[in-house]
């Protein structure tokens, strides 16, 4: 494959970069003249300052983010009467009008009612949860971003995230990969339940409507005493955007196109509220459809690679008093091709199909999607009752249940025709129930003092269908008990807490392949626990630093895995009598939040004692049904370290700039070798241009321009001879997007183009499992529409 570099190297530098300075220079204004309104946001019952509230003028793309101090600084182009709308998870929405002469400065201060109604809380409460985030690095992205930045999966949506990079099986398989560690060391909450799913396949995506009405939080880090075993490279929290609360109905249609894969998708919300009684009920419904076909990289088609999905969402609260009730079911359903070349007969095919520089098929574009595929259906229920219980005590109690089907088509039957039956059938019933406590605020010390404990509770089973046994039959009984502390006293806050988890499993494993089976019983224990500071020490800069341990027990697949993975096209074979992980982590952050400037920095380094990983052998597996890479899981002590952050500047009020970048190392303690599958190190830099706005107007309100050139270093620490095919050069990618925004007939709509991949430069990453056989889809050119009904 010809060498393609980047911002480390080689021609497209020489083109992204002189771009992107351009667009600075021609748009950078004479006149930096402006009004401001500018406040502080605390919490109306103890007066606490809420960092990271959204505050946004009504109808506009234009809003900041509050400080670790709860205070912020909204600039506005021109002078003139504006309604904020100030948001926050947990906390009534607060509207305020406020009037700015010109070149004036204007204080108004607001102080949020913290609320407890359906969708709006997760697993802790906003209030508690608002201060453990305060010492950890953690990345947001509020629904607008989300509608901003969304792709063909919620992983589009994050890749770019400093610290977090994504695992691919092709152009429509992305899982989050958080500071290295990933599938079962990564928790993903949504809407307040932790999801379960075969979330141990490398090819098993997350089971998220890209389109849903969501906040999305990546917790970077060890963060087990909230979210139980397996948390141990972080957390990604998928959160409901907060229901309505003004009587009436509303909603939104969004509709999404993309020229790579002739992509055509679409969401409609339906929301609102009325008064019932001396109550509130709120509802909201969602659906979405996609249909994509095949992808192309810049010189071929990636035959196979189109895919369809449907899902559905709905939600209802209601609320009197100091008492609530929220429901919520939604399902999940996807079918999606695999590249038809990663499935070949012999060692011959398989040799010459990693040594081609392109595949040895010209695929032509379709939208069919054939063998090999995957068809995965999730469902969500849950119910939840929160209120006080005396003494401003507040009982949370939650009952989830989930249903996981999983089906892969090998591309071959053992006959050698097409396949009638799935080469994998699994289906994963899961029932969790959780009840916590939190207290009052308590005045302890001269500070305040927040008191969160509960107990969790999880029962699943696994089964397989008669296809195949590529892991087996389970069931698993988990629980455990935790408390957490915080304490805050300006300028520290420090936050403590523990955990206690088990796990009991019975599980039906085949006797060494045959036909007979095992009856294998495991018992696991394990603690967690976090020691934070945090310390404003100026008025911009925040100092944080966290100590934490968390563990995890070795997964069924990790344990007894022998069969060919359709889905990712390899032969996995599990390790009996692996033991669990223990992770020790330490996580230090630098926080400045200025006028004009932002920056986050965050170092970690994590040990990880008997850790498990999924190692290519370096041979290929021979089976019946054709031959397929041959990866081992094996347990060896890690070491993994980096650092990663951003930062951001306001060269002037329609402009600014910044850049993110992240590096991450690991090494095998014993033989000092380094740690496959890790991320290459990669920075974007980026220009966020204001063209236009004009928020009164009848018509076109704002423009807005983004430019990004995104930077990726080919890896260079991996472990010698243990791979099939070399890590791949560096790249680096142009994307660009104008963003309007509009009235027609007093009805709010945006219109956003773009396109990713700008140069149609050909590469393969690293972490794409298809890398062995295809390049990565070339220039796409998307168009997105939303519209507030």
């Amino acid at each position: 494959m010809p060498r393609t570099v980047g911002f480390y190297g080689g021609t497209v530098r020489r083109r992204t970069a002189p771009l992107l300075a351009l667009l600075i220079i021609l748009c950078f204004p004479a006149n930096t003249l402006a009004q401001t309104i500018f406040g502080r946001v605390t919490d109306a019952e103890d007066g606490s300052a809420l960092p990271n509230v959204s505050v946004v003028v009504r109808g506009t793309s234009m809003g900041v983010a509050t400080d670790q101090r709860g205070e912020y600084a909204l600039r506005l182009p021109s002078p003139g009467r504006y309604e904020l709308v100030v948001r926050h998870l947990g906390y009534e929405t607060v509207h305020r009008t406020v009037g700015v002469a010109y070149a004036d400065r204007v204080r108004e201060d607001v102080a949020m009612e913290a609320v407890v109604i359906g969708g709006e809380e997760i697993v802790v409460s906003a209030r508690a949860q608002r201060v453990a985030d305060a010492s950890r690095s953690v990345e947001r992205l509020d629904s607008d971003e989300m509608r901003r930045v969304r792709g063909q999966t919620i992983g589009d949506a994050l890749k770019h995230l400093p610290g977090v990079t994504m695992l691919s099986t092709g152009p429509s398989i992305d899982k989050p990969v958080i500071r290295g560690l990933h599938s079962e060391r990564v928790v993903l909450v949504n809407h307040g339940v932790r999801q379960e799913g075969q979330q141990w396949g490398r090819e098993h995506a997350p089971e998220i409507d890209a389109f849903a009405p969501v906040e999305v939080s990546v917790v970077k880090g060890a963060a087990g005493v909230e979210y139980g075993a397996g948390a141990i490279g972080g957390v990604l929290r998928v959160e409901p955007r907060a229901l309505p609360e003004r009587p009436g109905v509303g909603g939104s249609i969004d509709l999404d196109a993309f020229t790579n894969n002739g992509q055509a998708a679409g969401g409609l919300l339906l929301e609102g509220a009325r008064t019932a009684g001396e109550g509130t009920w709120r509802w909201r419904t969602h659906g979405s459809l996609r249909a994509a076909g095949a992808s192309r990289a810049p010189d071929y088609v990636i035959g196979n690679s189109a895919f369809r999905e449907a899902n559905v969402l709905l939600a209802t609260a209601y609320h009197r008093d100091h008492w609530h009730v929220d429901v919520m079911a939604s399902r999940f359903s996807s079918t999606l091709g695999i590249f038809s070349g990663a499935h070949v007969n012999t060692v011959e095919a398989w040799e010459n199909v990693v040594q081609r520089d392109r595949p040895a098929i010209d695929y032509r574009f379709t939208y069919a999607i054939d063998a090999p595929r995957q068809e995965i259906t999730h469902d969500l229920a849950r119910v939840r009752a929160q209120g006080k219980i005396g003494r401003g005590v507040r009982m949370t109690v939650q009952y989830g249940i989930q249903r996981n089907q999983r089906r892969e088509f090998d591309a071959h039957s053992p006959g050698g025709g097409p396949p009638s039956a799935p080469g994998v059938e699994l289906l994963l019933t899961t029932h969790t129930a959780d009840v916590g406590l939190r207290s009052p605020v308590i005045d302890a010390a001269g500070g305040s003092l927040l008191v969160h404990a509960g107990v969790s509770g999880l029962n699943q089973g696994n089964e397989n269908g008669r296809a195949s046994y590529l892991i087996p039959n389970y069931r698993a009984i988990s629980g455990g008990t935790y408390a957490r502390t915080t304490w805050t006293r300006a300028p520290w806050t420090l936050d403590a807490g523990g955990r206690l988890d088990h796990q009991w499993s019975r599980s039906f494993p085949r006797d060494n392949g045959g036909t007979s089976f095992l009856d294998r019983t495991h018992s696991f224990w394990g603690g967690s626990g976090i020691l934070s500071a945090s310390r404003s020490v100026s008025n911009d800069w925040t100092v944080s630093i966290a100590a934490s341990t968390a563990w995890r027990p070795p997964g069924f697949n990790e344990l007894y895995s022998d069969g060919v993975h359709h889905g990712s096209a390899q032969y996995e074979e599990g390790m009996p009598g692996l033991r669990g992980e223990r992770a020790w982590g330490l996580d230090a952050t630098v926080r400045q939040d200025g006028d004009r400037t932002r920056l986050q920095i965050g170092a970690y380094a994590t040990r990880v004692d008997d850790f498990i990983d999924l190692v290519p052998s370096g041979q290929p597996k021979v089976t019946i049904r054709g031959v397929f890479p041959l990866f081992r899981y094996q347990q060896r002590d890690a070491l993994l370290h980096g650092v990663d952050g951003r930062f951001e500047v306001d060269l002037a009020d329609p402009v600014t700039v910044g850049v993110t970048a992240s590096m991450v190392r690991g090494t095998d303690r014993q033989t000092r070798l380094p740690l496959a599958d890790l991320p290459a190190d990669r920075s974007t830099l980026f220009a966020d241009v204001r063209l236009l706005h004009r928020p009164r107007a009848t018509a076109l309100r704002s423009i807005r321009l983004r430019v990004d050139g995104h930077g990726v270093r080919r890896q260079t620490r991996f472990p010698e001879g243990v791979d099939f095919a070399p890590p791949p050069d560096g790249y680096t990618l142009l994307d660009v997007s104008l963003r309007t925004g509009w009235s027609w007939n007093g009805t709010p709509m945006s219109l956003q183009v773009g396109a990713e991949n700008l140069l149609n430069t050909r590469y393969r990453d690293y972490l794409d499992r298809m890398r062995y056989f295809t390049d990565a889809p070339g220039r796409s050119v998307m168009l997105r529409l939303h519209v507030d009904v």
